[in-house]
């Protein structure tokens, strides 16, 4: 009788027809079991009579469902090496059949890379503020939208005459005295300058005016102390000069302004004579207020 024994009812519960469902589910089952590996054998041979018949590797491989470049890679060996490769970072192919894991990397005071193995994100790339370049090249128009070039304090002399190595501007306290000051005594109302240094240029303006000028032992030339910057050896300079309580003796006087290390010396030249005289304590006489404006340029050492 067809069926398990534990599809059999329970002795003594069960009645003739229970056992008669038994055997036909029983019976049920064994024919289903049957189609089923009928069909799957006959899937199976067909498939593997079309393998077996095959002409071709290629044919062999359609018939399995592998065609290469459609269902499967074909084998490469750069693909390999990067399928060898296990350290985290960027693939790199190193050569044929080689690969490596790389990691950008910043060079201190030049650029500075963020996530450069571009394991947590997208590698960044930045410039530090404080920024250091050797030799560096532009070329095109540089333009500074609200922005500044800022030079050292103390020079960084360049012997590239088309190198600009110094640029500086600020204020000096300009003064009047002489060549011998003795006691003169001077007290100021105002006392401004000005200047801009470009390289060995130097540029520079001024007012001084005194409330109080008295000497009586003072002697030598009259000078405008409180240039900031020392001149050059034996190169002139180009002054404008105007003052008010000195007097010259020149009938035609031309204003003449010397350099001499930080001071300003004035002269006078007589035009019709072609002559020259300094500005003297005798041009310059004790308890009279002066006031005297300049404005010039002159070359650095």
């Amino acid at each position: 009788m067809a069926g398990k024994l534990t599809e059999q009812p329970s002795a003594g519960a069960g009645t003739e027809a229970d056992l008669h469902y038994v055997v036909q589910a029983g019976a049920s089952r064994k024919q289903t079991r049957t189609q089923l590996r009928t069909a799957i054998m006959s899937g199976w041979q067909a498939f593997i009579g079309t393998f077996l018949v095959s002409a071709s590797q290629a044919d062999a491989r359609a018939a399995i469902g592998t065609i290469i470049g459609t269902d499967v890679q074909a084998y490469d060996a750069d693909l390999q090496a990067l399928a060898g490769v296990s350290t985290s970072g960027l693939m790199a192919r190193t050569g044929s059949g080689t690969a490596a894991a790389r990691t950008l990397t910043g060079t201190a005071n030049k650029v500075t890379v963020t996530n450069g193995d571009g394991v947590s994100g997208n590698p960044t790339l930045s410039l530090p503020d404080a920024l250091t370049l050797v030799t560096p090249t532009v070329t095109g128009l540089m333009d500074l939208p609200g922005g500044q070039i800022k030079f050292p304090s103390t020079q960084v002399p360049s012997a590239d005459a088309n190198t600009l190595d110094d640029y500086e501007k600020g204020t000096w306290t300009m003064g009047i005295t002489f060549a011998t000051p003795g006691d003169l005594v001077v007290v100021y109302s105002s006392q401004s300058g000005r200047y801009t240094k470009i390289g060995r240029a130097h540029m520079y303006e001024g007012t001084v005016t005194t409330t109080t000028f008295t000497y009586t032992t003072a002697t030598g030339t009259l000078r405008v102390s409180g240039l900031p910057f020392a001149p050059a050896s034996g190169v002139p300079a180009v002054t404008l000069a105007r003052w008010t309580g000195i007097v010259s003796a020149v009938a035609t006087p031309q204003i003449v302004a010397l350099v001499n290390t930080t001071n300003v010396m004035l002269e006078v030249m007589n035009v019709s004579a072609g002559t020259t005289a300094s500005l003297t304590q005798a041009n310059a006489a004790s308890g009279v207020q002066k006031s005297i404006f300049l404005s010039g340029q002159y070359a650095t050492a």
